[in-house]
């Protein structure tokens, strides 16, 4: 990890910006204090309420663990609960996680930033948002926060700031105390609903925040919060970092005068000569990551008969077929046709794992059974049980709960049984499996 020294930022914890006098001095401040949302709704992109509220609650046992970064103006240690952090991407100022804001008594409830995605997550959902504000009202008031992005951002000067927004997310953070000797900060795990935030598709666009006091959803009417600002960050691509988004120097700032609206004079050049320049408003947005498929590397008829195919007619979906012949068996219990499959996981832990089986059968009366081996308690697991199709494939994907018990330490194998019997009286002695893709996905 590199070490970026930056006097300015070391020397002195206030710097005086002459340029633009109604933001008085950008400055140095810390700790931070987690916030959670009371309540969650989808927004249009004409900013009316188009879900119900829901409640927030903590991401489920199935929830993302390694996220995928879309946009990145916040930097948080996801081993430590998502507190800012400085020195995730290879480049450290020693600022740990104190952020840069305007001093106190600055309102500016409506930015518009522009952003510059990472590498394959343009056009995705991204489901988790983290963003950090300074909250300094007269007293107590409701705090309410709105994150949406749109696919064009304005960088000549000229508004409107944006064009073509997308829906997004109001988050509700409640009835909060004013505090000047700390910023707040939000982490929002989305997965668990059908909450998200629309990324550009061309891989750049903007990301608009409204911090409010008020709000209207059937109408879309916002107060702004009598005072309260954005906390400022940068990407650190500037200076080398690892960051795989960026953001340019422009943002859109409400301010002259505040009217939750953008004119020519609120437009702004946040290079202030501190680590890491350029600064912007503190918003990250992630993917939940796109699902490595994990092949099997071999494949055992365990009860049946063989008549054709074998390993490489399970790799795809791809109409080639492992086709099994219903064996006899000893037991009611047994399945005339059992498959079991073998795989290396390429990691020894992961955050959530789905079996997938692709499969039709030759005649009408039989189910199939699909089992995964739980490598803690040496048992095969039943995943999915259900009616074979006789007629066009059938794509199971089975959630796997407690995925880390299902990878052998040390190996990594996981083992995987595919089963198919009848589900009452077969008037004939002869039936087939065709099994089109057996793989795991993890993620």
């Amino acid at each position: 990890m590199k070490t970026q020294v930056c006097i300015a930022a070391l020397l002195t914890l206030v710097l005086t910006v002459g340029a633009y006098a109604q933001k008085g001095t950008v400055s140095r401040l810390g700790p931070s204090k987690a916030v959670h949302p009371l309540r969650m709704a989808m927004v249009g992109p004409d900013l009316k309420q188009v879900t119900p509220w829901v409640p927030y609650s903590p991401p489920g046992a199935n929830a993302a663990v390694n996220w995928q970064v879309a946009y990145d103006l916040f930097e948080s240690d996801d081993a430590n609960g998502g507190v800012p952090f400085d020195g995730k991407y290879n480049t450290t100022y020693g600022l740990g996680s104190d952020r840069w804001f305007f001093a106190p008594g600055y309102l500016n409830p409506f930015i518009c930033n522009d952003m510059q995605l990472a590498p394959g997550t343009a056009g995705r959902r991204a489901q988790r948002c983290q963003f950090a504000w300074f909250w300094d009202p007269p007293g107590p008031e409701r705090c309410i926060i709105i994150i949406v992005t749109a696919e064009d951002f304005s960088n000549t000067g000229t508004p409107p700031s944006f064009t073509n927004p997308y829906a997004g997310v109001v988050y509700d953070l409640g009835v909060l105390n004013p505090d000047t000797t700390t910023f707040k900060y939000s982490d929002n795990d989305l997965t668990g609903g059908q909450l998200f935030h629309q990324l550009p598709g061309d891989g750049q666009g903007a990301v608009v925040e409204y911090i409010l006091k008020a709000y209207d959803g059937q109408t879309g009417q916002m107060t702004p919060a009598t005072s309260a600002q954005p906390m400022l960050w940068g990407t650190k691509r500037a200076n080398g970092g690892t960051n795989p988004s960026t953001n340019t120097k422009d943002q859109w700032d409400d301010d002259n005068p505040t009217d939750l609206t953008h004119t020519s004079g609120e437009f702004y050049d946040y290079t202030y000569d501190v680590c890491p320049d350029p600064l912007g408003a503190m918003v990250a947005l992630s993917v939940v990551p796109a699902p490595t498929s994990v092949p099997p590397n071999a494949v055992r008829v365990f009860r049946g008969n063989l008549e054709s195919g074998g390993l490489a007619e399970i790799l795809n979906s791809d109409n080639t077929y492992l086709v099994v012949r219903n064996g006899v068996t000893a037991l009611r219990t047994e399945s005339p046709i059992t498959v079991d499959c073998d795989y290396t996981s390429p990691t020894q832990t992961v955050g959530s794992m789905t079996a997938r089986w692709e499969n039709r059968v030759s005649i009408t009366g039989l189910e199939q059974r699909l089992e995964m081996k739980n490598q803690t308690t040496g048992s095969f697991v039943q995943l999915d049980r259900r009616t074979a199709s006789s007629g066009a494939d059938l794509v199971v994907n089975a959630n796997v709960a407690n995925p880390n018990d299902y990878i052998t330490t040390g190996t990594k194998l996981m083992q995987t049984r595919h089963r198919v019997n009848p589900s009452g009286p077969v008037f004939t002695n002869t039936w087939r499996a065709f099994m089109d893709q057996m793989v795991i996905l993890q993620s």
